[in-house]
Parts: structure tokens; sequence; C-alpha cells
């Protein structure tokens, strides 16, 4: 980035500095979770709050233009942090590294693939009905997938699991991993970095990651490896080299609602729930929420 432009940036950032004292007296203002507040009642209009729900977009791969409808409790720790890092890490070689790690100190048997067909719960324990019709039993369930997964799984759910996880929903997206430079140039810039946020002309919205820098790959100014959400009409298809789909939960006040309650139920009925969507919906709530089931099932903690 030309020194003239990175000094134009930096004054721009700094008129929003009053924006975001305002977002943080508003989020203040709310009281302590839970609230019925979404990250809109927290934004006033303006270029602040299109940059809040960019990263909102960001984090928790909900479509810009339903990002302000995400609870306040769950975005607002968000966007504190990520409005304030001074310093940002990364698994190096990237997130699978976590299975990797678990494989390497795994003593049980690894079933993929498995097309599992429902789980129902005994008097001594769980079984699991896979797509092979076999039934393995086991002591206890940890559910490690979307609230939402929960319910069309589970053959004998209580009243009390219809309530907790009924109101969630899966909220469906993909990643475009490609090589388009004229995302940058059509916009006048040469600089690419580890998340850039982009606001489009139709009023949507979208990221793109520069795979380069996240996983050390050699620079090359002609061929960089971008991975990108929400930016479809802005990408060339003859430059898209994967189409990725997945999903995750659809925050909504109404569903994180009952969390506090799964959380303080967690192991009732000897299924347990593992998962970013108990914490900040991150990787460290993912951690965290491992680590309370490993503390509830008498495992060893950190």
């Amino acid at each position: 980035m030309r020194p003239g432009r990175r000094f134009t940036n930096w004054r721009r950032l700094l008129k929003l500095k009053p924006h975001f004292e305002r977002f943080a007296e508003r989020a203040a203002s709310l009281g302590p979770p839970p609230t019925d507040a979404t990250l809109g009642d927290c934004l006033e209009p303006g270029p602040f709050a299109t940059w809040m729900r960019l990263l909102t977009t960001y984090a928790y791969s909900i479509p810009f233009d339903r990002a302000h409808e995400v609870p306040a409790d769950l975005a607002v720790p968000m966007l504190r942090d990520f409005s304030t890092v001074r310093k940002w890490t990364q698994v190096p070689g990237g997130t699978y590294r976590y299975i990797e790690r678990l494989l390497e100190r795994f003593s049980g048997t690894v079933h993929t693939s498995a097309a599992v067909r429902g789980v129902r719960r005994t008097d001594v324990g769980v079984r699991v009905l896979l797509g092979d019709g076999s039934e393995p039993h086991f002591d206890a369930l940890v559910f490690a997938a979307p609230p939402d997964q929960l319910l069309p799984i589970l053959r004998d759910p209580t009243d009390q699991e219809r309530r907790r996880f009924g109101p969630w929903r899966a909220n469906h997206a993909h990643t475009v991993v490609h090589d388009d430079r004229g995302l940058y140039r059509r916009r006048g810039e040469r600089y690419a970095c580890e998340f850039d946020l982009f606001e489009l002309p139709d009023g949507g919205g979208g990221y793109n990651a520069l795979l380069d820098r996240l996983e050390d790959l050699p620079t090359d100014d002609e061929q960089q490896f971008g991975l990108a959400l929400g930016l479809d009409t802005e990408i060339d298809p003859a430059h898209v080299l994967h189409v990725e789909p997945f999903h995750t939960p659809d925050y909504t006040v109404e569903a994180l609602r009952w969390r506090p309650e799964v959380i303080a139920t967690n192991g009732e009925g000897r299924i347990w729930h593992a998962g970013a969507w108990l914490g900040d919906g991150l990787h460290e709530g993912a951690v965290c929420s491992a680590l309370a089931v490993s503390r509830g099932l008498g495992g060893r903690t950190l």
C-alpha cells in the first residue's frame, strides 16, 4: 500500500472513533446478558455501522443484509475484540491441525462417512444408529455439531430438549477459493491482507481472505489465492478454483435465549454438547466448550 494511501486510511479510521464510542455506550446501556437486543440496536446508520456488520459477516458467515439481526449478546463482545486487537494469531498449518493432534492421541475407533441415522438413549447409555445398520452402544454422546441438527437426529427428545433446540435454524453459506486479482484492481487497490471487507454497489457485502498470507505461501503479484464469502458477483468465474458449501448456526435472539439453559444442563440424559455456539461463536468458544465437556466427563482439562 502506498504511504499516502495508508495515511488517508488512518485518517478515515480516526473519524470513526466517535462512532465506536457511541456504539460502546449503547452496548453498555443494554445491561448484562441475556438481553433481547440485536446488533442493529447498538448501531446508528453510517459507514461505521457498515463496518461492524461486515465484521459480523466475517465472524459468523451470516449474510450482510441480516448481520444487524445477530444478537447483541453474541456480536458486541466479538466486535469489541476485533476493533481493538493489535496482533492476530493463527494455527500454523490451518485448523486441520486440531484433527491431527486428536488422531495422534486417540486410541478408539474412528468412523468416517458413517451416515448417522439417529441416536436413542437406553437405561445405561446411548445407541448410535449408523447407515450400515449397526447400532454401537456408548456410555454417553458428545454432540459436536450445529444445534439445529440435534432434534432431527435424536429419536427420543424430551420436552425440555424440544424447547431448548426448537428455535435453532441452519445458516447455509459457501466460500469460494479463487485467484481473481481483478477483485482489487477494479478498485484501484494493489494490497490484499488476511481479511478484506467489501461493500458492494448493490448494497451487499462480503470478505476476501488472502490465503497467501494466512498460509505463508510465496508472494506472487500475478497470482494470489483468496477465500471469499458473499462476493460471487465480483469474482470472474474463470478464476474460481473451488466452492465449499457449509452451514453454521443461524444466530437469532430467540435461539440464543436458550443457550444458558443448555450450558447449565449439559450432560443431562447422557447427551453432551460442544461447539463454538456455546461460547463466542469462534474457535475460542469451541475450545472452551470442549474443555467444559471434558471436565464434566471426568477427563483432562487445562
